[in-house]
Parts: structure tokens; sequence; C-alpha cells
């Protein structure tokens, strides 16, 4: 008994110590519509004096978080694949736990997944088939899932959907973000939806569920939309 004592008192030991040389950065992530005051769903913001738009979904995979300093690759995070989910207040707040002496100046992440961990198959976490962010083994996870209404479809129920995914040649829709940020326990990262949305036309476009053409051309215009402060 008197050893089991003294393993566990060595271990907590270990722990604290690891703890102390360790600091926490809360890495949040914010998708919005032309204000952060409001919430992303089921809030009806107007395009224009005539035309309107209404998101009822707002899903994407954050994944392979690192921090650089000085252009040199500083920390990675392990196992680093993160739903966002708008629904899920939590989600939105990635926490890194990173060495206390680290100073950096700069994030690098993915959005969507890598074509190593489609390949793998079906996963467990936040890449859980159950989350519904998963088509088949053959097209493997959708990246970007953004779902809602506009009168600008011509549709009976005025839907749009983008499912914004594919992981080989040549409908690859992984996307790499790298901003400079500020050496601080926060990092906010800013995904404009409103820049996204007017950035193409949403009456041509509108429904988008397979890899293809046009869910390359949309993951490549959200990596414009991105900002970190």
């Amino acid at each position: 008994m008197r050893i089991l004592i003294c393993l566990l008192l060595l271990l907590l030991s270990e722990v604290s110590l690891v703890a102390q040389q360790e600091k926490l950065v809360q890495l949040k992530i914010i998708p919005f519509f032309s204000t952060t005051s409001a919430s992303i769903l089921d809030t009806t913001f107007q395009l224009n004096t005539s035309d309107s738009i209404r998101f009822e979904t707002v899903k994407f995979y954050v994944s392979a978080i690192e921090l650089f300093s000085h252009s040199q690759k500083a920390w990675k995070e392990k196992n680093s694949f993160h739903l966002i989910d708008a629904a899920q207040q939590k989600s939105n707040t990635i926490l890194l736990n990173i060495p206390k002496t680290l100073d950096f100046d700069s994030i690098r992440f993915n959005i969507g997944i890598d074509s190593s961990t489609n390949s793998a198959g079906v996963l467990g976490g936040d890449l859980d088939p159950t989350k519904g962010m998963y088509w088949t083994w053959q097209s493997g996870y959708i990246n970007v899932k953004l779902e809602g209404t506009s009168n600008l479809v011509h549709s009976p129920n005025h839907a749009f959907e983008f499912h914004l995914g594919g992981y080989m040649a040549p409908f690859e829709t992984i996307r790499n973000i790298s901003r400079p940020c500020a050496d601080s326990n926060e990092i906010k990262v800013y995904v404009d939806l409103k820049q996204f949305i007017t950035a193409f036309n949403l009456q041509e476009t509108h429904h988008v569920m397979s890899p293809n053409a046009d869910a390359v051309k949309l993951s490549e215009l959200l990596t414009h939309c991105i900002s970190v402060k």
C-alpha cells in the first residue's frame, strides 16, 4: 500500500510539473455574417434592400493546427481534428496546451480533412459519421456544410445546400490557412460568410452535394474569407 501511495504521489507531481511548463491558448472560431453580435443560425440577414439569407446549418472541420515563430514551426497539435458546429457553441473554442516558453507570431491550420485520414475510413470523436459530416468511404468527409434559405434561390423552398468535400484529384477541397497572429492567450479566427456568399452568384450556384469543380471553387473562395486577430 505504501508503495502504491508513493507511486500515486510521484505521478501527481509529474502531472503538476507538466502543467507548470505549459500555458493554455484559446483558439476561438467565429463564423459571422455582417456582424459578430448576431447568432449566425436562424437569423435573417439582409444582402441588400430586397434580398435576404438565413442559415440553418454551419459546420466545418479545422485540422492540423500549428503555431509558427519567425517562419519556423514551433508547435503542432496531436490528433488535430475539430468539428466546428454553430449549433454547438462549445465547439467554437479549441484549447491549445503549448509550452510556456513558446513565443509564436503566426498560425496555420486546414479547413477540411486530409487524404490519409479520409483513406483510413470511419473514425471516432469529431470524425464519427454520426456527426453528419461523412459521405461514404469513396467520397470521404464533408469539409464544410452550409445550409439555409434565401429568396435568391428560385426553388419551391428557396433552399441552398453546400456540402463541400473531396480528397482525390482533381477534386481536392482541403485548404490550408496561414495567418499572422499576436502571441496571446486567445486567438480569434473569423469566417466571414457574407463575403463568401457574395463572392459568387447564389441564383446560379446553390446546390453542391458531391466532390466536383464547384466544390473546389467554393472551397478556394472560402479561404479568402478567413481572418485572424
